[in-house]
């Protein structure tokens, strides 16, 4: 049996034979229930109370807004001037530093390691292995190893491009077992 039914959304008649049914079709449907609860709450924004950059304020899923005071860039200044430490460029870093600084052996390496990937990529050397010409995936090695640097050694001086050279895995690893060396790699 129809009956006959106002849309909630388009105030639109239609004919249906389920008695619950609300809406004429799933697009009314869609676009009343995403005005009464939308899933996504609207960001809202603020200045930074340090250099006046747009800050967005993320929701959160309780109601209310995530609360800050500075954006991303002010956020790590004041961090660190909280702490009483002076933010050292990461060129200007020791090695010493950066290892007493990191929690773990592992997360130091990683953090130069990135920084070495950064450097090679801003290069004009090729994005290629050195001793292949292998394109698909190649590491960034150091040619004198990080361990063989001092303690005072700068990153600058740890990351040097002429200390860098990328390598496809079975070359570096080659490299770093010492199967393959330097002169070598330069031939």
């Amino acid at each position: 049996m129809l009956s006959t039914k106002i849309c909630l959304n388009c105030n639109s008649t239609f004919s249906t034979k389920d008695i619950r049914q609300k809406f004429c079709g799933r697009s009314c449907a869609v676009t009343h229930n995403n005005k009464e609860s939308p899933k996504k709450k609207a960001m809202k924004s603020i200045s930074c109370k340090k250099c006046g950059d747009i800050v967005l304020l993320k929701p959160k899923k309780d109601g209310g807004y995530y609360k800050r005071q500075y954006c991303d860039k002010c956020a790590i200044t004041v961090r660190h001037e909280t702490r009483g430490r002076n933010i050292t460029p990461w060129e200007l870093r020791t090695k010493e530093e950066v290892f007493s600084g990191s929690c773990n052996w592992q997360s130091a390496r990683t953090a130069i390691r990135k920084h070495a990937n950064k450097i090679f990529s801003n290069s004009s050397k090729p994005k290629c292995c050195e001793v292949c010409g292998y394109t698909k995936h190649f590491e960034v090695c150091h040619i004198k190893a990080v361990s063989a640097f001092q303690g005072g050694a700068k990153l600058s001086e740890i990351n040097a491009i002429t200390n860098l050279v990328a390598l496809c895995p079975n070359h570096h690893w080659e490299f770093d077992s010492g199967i393959l060396t330097f002169k070598e790699l330069m031939q």
